[in-house]
């Protein structure tokens, strides 16, 4: 069973704390082509119901869509994942979200010949990891799986690892029936298909991994 929407809340931010502990800060992570739909139905139809709740109980809401808040400028300079990683950081309610498609990262060929996809991520990966060292181990992984290990294994940037009093991180990870892409066909199911058989076996190495961090029933 789940925690009913003020419950929830109550347990996240309860009463009677701090100013920092009355704000509920939101981060969605997803790959962005094939979860474009749900990131808007979360902005238009879940978000405006989850504020009247905060305002009920005298919370702050913030969420911030990073398909709309990294610019151009900030994605050309290698520092849109550093971006990401600091909203991460900063947030009190993460949710995940996957379903085949494993998200932007370095092709299985990128030792013996990058694409100019691959250098950007190197440049991004090398510049988010001053400030988050935890990615250098994990330098293969995807964008999105990065979001994620910051949960799975309670890492912190450089500039909160040592904050005691900072508001608990709350994950909630969903992922996709597989055979979702079944209702489409042509350039819409591949929109939701794997991008191969390499980022295939990261991905469900991922979720394994989220599997068996998930607490025993019961407990």
């Amino acid at each position: 069973g789940g925690v009913g929407g003020s419950e929830w809340l109550r347990r996240i931010a309860p009463a009677g704390r701090g100013v920092a502990a009355r704000e509920l800060r939101i981060f969605i992570s997803s790959p962005f082509r094939d979860f474009a739909t749900e990131r808007d139905v979360i902005v238009k139809r879940v978000l405006p119901r989850v504020k009247q709740v905060c305002r009920e109980r005298d919370v702050v809401l913030s969420y911030v869509d990073l398909r709309w808040g990294v610019t151009g400028e900030a994605a050309d300079s290698a520092a849109a994942l550093l971006l990401c990683l600091r909203e991460v950081d900063a947030c009190t309610v993460f949710v995940g979200a996957y379903g085949e498609r494993y998200g932007w990262c370095l092709s299985e060929s990128h030792f013996r010949k990058p694409t100019s996809s691959d250098k950007l991520l190197k440049r991004t990966i090398d510049t988010a990891a001053r400030e988050f060292p935890f990615i250098k181990k994990l330098s293969d992984r995807s964008v999105t799986e990065l979001e994620w290990r910051m949960l799975l294994n309670d890492e912190h940037g450089t500039q909160h690892a040592t904050d005691k009093n900072r508001p608990p991180r709350v994950g909630m990870f969903f992922m996709r029936d597989p055979y979702f892409a079944e209702n489409f066909s042509g350039d819409d199911k591949a929109a939701y298909e794997s991008e191969g058989a390499y980022e295939a076996a990261l991905l469900q190495r991922l979720k394994n991994d989220v599997v068996a961090s998930a607490p025993a029933k019961g407990h």
